[in-house]
């Protein structure tokens, strides 16, 4: 695919911007490369929560921390392509987000997140319905429910 177009999908009358691109494992990083190019910051959740977390000294509030730090670095991070109505960002390795430790609400911190800007999630992994984020050894215990944000769905293929 030599453009993903994700201009198209973003609609004004929709309360949430959100966008999945369904791609293969071997596809991300040229997803990923491919989105970059158009101008749109990417970044890996699992990675910047990770390096947030193990420079935490106390974790008391570890889920407020967390979810305040995945929010306020969305928001540092979004950017008004050309051509787009919306400041978006992208983000993939969202699974840190379901840890239980962690007890964060990964819908609603997308739903909140997506009524101010567009939010791109590359996704490597399946989707259950039309709406729900899944990974395949574990559907029935970890997902991420987007029913109520109703995501617009790209497949990647190249």
């Amino acid at each position: 695919m030599s453009n993903l177009n994700i201009h198209q999908y973003l609609c004004s009358t929709d309360r949430h911007q959100v966008i999945v691109i369904i791609c293969h494992t071997q596809d991300m990083g040229k997803c990923i490369t491919q989105l970059q190019s158009e101008g749109v910051q990417v970044l890996n959740i699992g990675k910047e929560m990770a390096g947030f977390i193990s420079e935490l000294k106390d974790h008391r509030y570890l889920n407020i921390e967390c979810y305040d730090f995945v929010r306020n670095l969305l928001d540092i991070h979004k950017t008004k392509i050309t051509g787009a109505e919306y400041e978006m960002v992208a983000v993939y390795n969202l699974g840190i987000l379901l840890e239980p430790e962690l007890d964060i609400n990964a819908s609603q911190l997308i739903s909140d997140f997506s009524k101010s800007a567009a939010l791109v999630i590359v996704w490597e992994n399946s989707l259950d319905m039309p709406d729900i984020l899944t990974w395949k050894t574990q559907q029935k215990k970890y997902y991420i429910d987007l029913c109520n944000i109703r995501p617009k769905t790209i497949s990647y293929a190249v």
